[in-house]
């Protein structure tokens, strides 16, 4: 059954370089004006229809007509498994591709239990997130960060038609499908959700003061001049909050075609001699809801104001409108200034504008936030919500913005409250929004060198002073297990290979509490110093770690280590700053007073038992290191071996952790003291 088009369409079939013309557009908005505006390397969703072949067809044409004659393109297959003859129909289109000079690959997917696809009630759901699983793993194996889909204009007005039938009214929601964006359903996947490469922060406006400099009369004096450094230097309100690098990267979807319509496609395809296969099920009207849209478009049966002219236009007004607010909101951003971004225990400290300052973006005086102009409202809950993305434990906050109509209270309250509130409480203290806690707080001026200690709970009132809040992550509930992530430190074979200690081999990365992406491996220990042979000891090939949150006992367990160690280091006349290691350069605790100041100063009250720490998984279940802030405690990890653990060897480990991904332009937009730095290499290492 032949699909008519939506609307006459007589252009024909799409030129080659119409297609480049929309890749290396949308690539150049993507990667930005001083990266190259074409690609190198992509790969291919290829169901084998008109819109995925015409795509691959289109791509061949970039690297024929020497468009984008450097361009590497992967296809990609996924057999669902779903239908009988699947399998055959993939490698049929892998011909067709081979027929154009690609080498395809098809991916195969895995049904949970592998159970029979059919089984499953919500069949579509799963098949969506295997599908986009499978595709997002085949793109970092073949090295290329941008997914090419063949999703056309025509699709982005059924989604749109979609929201609505679904009671969608908000202009986000109805500007179609975004061009560009990260691949959905791979949360967790390190190298394919928003990770992989990571950027550096640091402070681009540090200050240090110059000796002997000379004033204008010709006497000596210290004056402070500005200077581009890394993290070094007189104290700073970010101090060593940066240590952390930030996790960027991870695969893109790409869909060059959203501009083109259906029927350009398939005459690409009729008019190339492309073959490709017409799937009967989208062209009945009882199988999905989506072809019953489908069906109606395209027999005229909606109203006008419903049919794809009018579509058309409503996709591109809302796009207007949401560019609009989020210009607003990112020139609302821009007032917000960072006190403190602390990526050791992911907290953020905001000073928002008064509401003196706030009259000229349209808020009165006198009149709550609640009674404000609805757009008003949009724009700083859209900004709350950016800023909760920074913290939250959790991917990309999609929470509803009218979630956040307590918190707009509570931040921004009237300056000068009308006389039926007078009676009504001012203050709005500790709330919880979007998975992130809200405090409001101050900052004593004579507070030099700025922590998160130096800042004090203050009482929200009528909206004088400095409207500073703390964001954290809220205590863990006893109702809701707490995350934890489990690792197995591998160990040689030292009955096969005495001496292979040189390579150990480093786990999967993992990404805990949302927050935080960390692997290990064992290295091997020094111990030409005593001061660490009290082990911890172990059998067989693997020593068992977690990572996990610290807990109350905790403190008093690793106190009392502490206690132990500094009166042998005391006993034994041992300086541990003179103690080196052949080993990883991380930090040890030696004493209470450095843990003490490390968490009293950095992780106070109860911020401390959200951080992470890296334990034995089983027995005692004792602290081993807290690699956020690249601290060990002193230990030595001992596998007994031999027929009566005559023999041993010893084992410490060694970390790599990146926080979780954050949009660097928010940061830009909020962040007046910082600069970045990317990297595209291996990551950051707590070495």
């Amino acid at each position: 059954m032949a699909r008519r088009a939506l609307w006459p369409d007589n252009r024909g079939p799409i030129s080659p370089k119409e297609f480049c013309e929309a890749v290396t557009n949308l690539w150049g908005k993507w990667r930005g004006a001083s990266m190259p505006n074409v690609p190198s390397r992509i790969g291919l969703a290829v169901s084998g229809g008109a819109d995925s072949m015409a795509l691959a067809f289109l791509c061949k044409q970039l690297i024929s007509e020497r468009l984008i004659p450097d361009l590497h393109v992967k296809p990609f297959i996924v057999d669902h498994l779903a239908r009988e003859g699947s399998t055959e129909e993939a490698h049929k289109v892998a011909d067709w591709l081979k027929d154009l000079g690609f080498d395809p690959s098809i991916l195969t997917l895995s049904w949970p239990g592998g159970a029979d696809p059919s089984s499953f009630t919500d069949f579509e759901t799963v098949a969506r997130k295997l599908r986009y699983r499978a595709l997002g793993q085949a793109c970092k194996e073949y090295n290329t960060r941008a997914l090419f889909l063949g999703h056309h204009l025509d699709d982005n007005i059924e989604t749109v038609l979609s929201r609505i039938a679904r009671g969608q009214r908000q202009a986000t929601g109805l500007k179609g499908v975004s061009s560009v964006g990260h691949i959905p359903e791979c949360h967790g996947i390190y190298g394919v959700a928003e990770s992989g490469s990571i950027v550096q922060l640091v402070n681009a406006q540090r200050t240090a003061y110059a000796a002997g400099a000379r004033d204008g009369y010709g006497q000596g004096s210290k004056r402070l001049q500005p200077e581009h450094s890394s993290l070094t230097g007189p104290p700073h309100h970010f101090l060593g909050d940066l240590t952390l690098p930030i996790s960027q990267g991870g695969i893109y979807l790409f869909r060059p075609l959203n501009s083109f319509s259906k029927s350009r496609l398939t005459s690409t395809c009729l008019q190339n001699n492309v073959q490709f296969v017409n799937d009967r099920t989208n062209f009945d009207p009882t199988h999905t809801s989506r072809n019953t849209l489908r069906h109606l478009l395209s027999n005229d049966m909606l109203p006008r104001a419903l049919q794809a002219p009018s579509i058309l236009r409503l996709i591109a007004n809302s796009q207007r409108i949401s560019d609009e607010l989020i210009e607003e909101t990112n020139g609302f951003l821009e007032t917000v200034r960072v006190l403190k971004l602390d990526l050791r225990t992911g907290s953020l400290v905001v000073e928002f504008p008064s509401p003196r300052v706030m009259e000229d973006i349209g808020m009165a005086q006198d009149v709550p936030i609640k009674d404000s102009p609805p757009r008003l409202q949009k724009i700083l809950a859209m900004a709350l919500r950016s800023l909760v993305d920074i913290v939250a434990p959790a991917p990309k906050s999609e929470v509803p913005l009218d979630k956040f109509t307590i918190a707009l209270q509570a931040v921004f309250p009237a300056l000068k409250p009308s006389s039926d509130q007078a009676s009504a409480p001012l203050t709005q203290g500790v709330f919880t929004v979007g998975g992130v806690k809200f405090e409001p707080v101050t900052l004593p001026r004579r507070a030099k060198v700025i922590s998160l200690r130096s800042f004090i709970p203050r009482r929200q009132s009528d909206g004088y002073g400095s409207n500073t809040w703390l964001l954290t992550r809220p205590p863990y509930s006893r109702r809701v297990p707490r995350p934890v992530a489990t690792y197995h430190l591998q160990l040689p074979n030292l009955s096969i290979a005495k001496d292979d200690t040189t390579n150990p081999i480093w786990s999967p990365w993992q990404l805990w509490d949302n927050r935080y992406w960390i692997r290990v491996r064992a290295e091997p220990a020094n111990l030409k110093h005593p001061a660490e042979t009290d082990s911890f000891e172990y059998n067989g090939m693997s020593i068992p770690i977690v990572v996990r949150s610290m807990e109350g006992p905790d403190l008093a367990d690793v106190r009392g280590r502490l206690v132990k160690y500094s009166w042998f280091l005391s006993s034994e006349n041992i300086d541990p700053n003179a103690m080196k290691s052949d080993g990883p350069s991380f930090k040890t605790l030696n004493s209470n007073r450095q843990l003490d100041y490390l968490l009293h100063r950095n992780a106070p009250d109860g911020l401390r038992y959200t951080i992470p720490v890296i334990a034995e998984a089983a027995g005692e279940r004792r602290v081993l290191a807290f690699p956020s802030f690249g601290y060990r405690m002193p230990v030595t990890l001992t596998r007994r071996m031999g027929d009566n653990n005559a023999s041993a060897d010893h084992w410490t480990f060694n970390w790599q952790i990146n926080y979780k991904h954050i949009d660097l332009d928010l940061l830009k937009l909020v962040s007046w003291d910082l600069d970045m730095e990317n990297s595209q290499g291996a990551p950051f290492s707590r070495t």
